[in-house]
């Protein structure tokens, strides 16, 4: 599939977000080839050679856009009145660049998502697309990404629904637009700690502090939610093998407490004990989903230790794994 329009055709989601993200998709061919046959460490400058006419589109109006706006202006401002003519010559010459670069923009974050789909296309391809409102919603947040890090960031979300429509909610797409530099931090900051993709334990330095803190913060923008959550750590039935917690890198082996003590008051044994955990909202787990793979903290397993032996789980040993 290193053919540029191979890839296209091959792909009805692909060849409908072109469509309707950038328009006509024949001035892209050039581009899509030269995406399609460049080394994995050229990408980047490929996609910059092919759909930037200056690279300092950022800092200045392009000559194009200047021929544009005066095109646009002569036409326009005779019908205005002599002292309005100024500031309609400056809205018109902003409205045109903004309109060129939240097209530039939109081009670079489906070119990127082209690059990841030809890297990684999909197995075997849906006949189901997009949604239009889909598309213009994220099309609105896409004109917008002006640095290379949140271009990256809505081209691997745009092929993530391409792949499977429907993978990310309109939900997840407010979520994605919030999350600025230093929400993107607090989400890296917190991911390690996170067991089996959707539960953060509120224990250690979890349960107060500046990480809980961040807790806290992720759940105002939707990313988790708070309050009362638990995992249920349940035995094998009638067996008293000790409960095993996989962990990524380690497994917790907990032994089953036979009886329980209060005062002078016994009370039969507790099959398993319960963490207590930040819930991933969907939102949260669908945007998790487009984030490189990160390692779980080693500090986990002794803080989740830590926690069984308050617990009276006495006894509860780590196993690491072997690599």
């Amino acid at each position: 599939m290193s053919d540029w329009l191979t890839l296209v055709k091959a792909i009805p989601g692909l060849a409908k977000a072109i469509a309707e993200l950038i328009g006509d998709v024949s001035h892209l061919a050039s581009a899509g080839a030269k995406v399609g046959t460049a080394k994995l460490g050229q990408v980047r400058q490929a996609i910059e050679d092919q759909t930037s006419r200056n690279s300092s589109i950022s800092k200045a109006q392009t000559e194009s856009e200047i021929e544009i706006a005066k095109a646009i202006t002569k036409a326009t401002v005779q019908h205005i009145g002599t002292h309005a003519a100024p500031i309609a010559e400056r809205a018109l010459a902003h409205g045109v660049h903004r309109l060129i670069t939240e097209q530039h923009n939109r081009e670079m974050v489906v070119l990127k998502a082209i690059e990841n789909l030809r890297l990684d296309p999909p197995q075997n391809p849906t006949e189901d697309t997009p949604t239009e409102d889909w598309l213009n919603l994220f099309g609105g947040y896409a004109e917008k990404a002006s640095s290379e890090k949140l271009r990256e960031h809505w081209a691997h979300i745009l092929a993530g629904e391409i792949r499977k429509p429907g993978s990310f909610s309109f939900i997840t797409l407010q979520l994605a637009a919030v999350s600025d530099e230093r929400l993107a931090r607090t989400i890296e900051e917190i991911r390690p700690w996170i067991l089996f993709n959707h539960a953060v334990p509120t224990l250690g330095p979890l349960h107060k502090g500046a990480r809980y803190t961040e807790l806290l913060t992720l759940a105002g923008i939707g990313f988790l939610a708070m309050g009362g959550h638990q995992i249920y750590l349940e035995p094998l039935p009638d067996s008293d093998d000790p409960i095993r917690l996989e962990l990524e890198e380690a497994t917790i082996l907990i032994p089953l407490r036979k009886q329980v003590k209060f005062g002078s008051a016994v009370f039969p044994k507790v099959p398993g004990p319960n963490l207590p955990v930040a819930m991933l909202t969907q939102a949260g787990k669908e945007l998790l989903s487009v984030l490189a793979p990160v390692r779980q903290t080693p500090e986990l397993p002794n803080v989740i230790i830590d926690y069984l032996m308050h617990q009276g789980f006495e006894g509860s040993t780590v196993e690491y794994k072997t690599k």
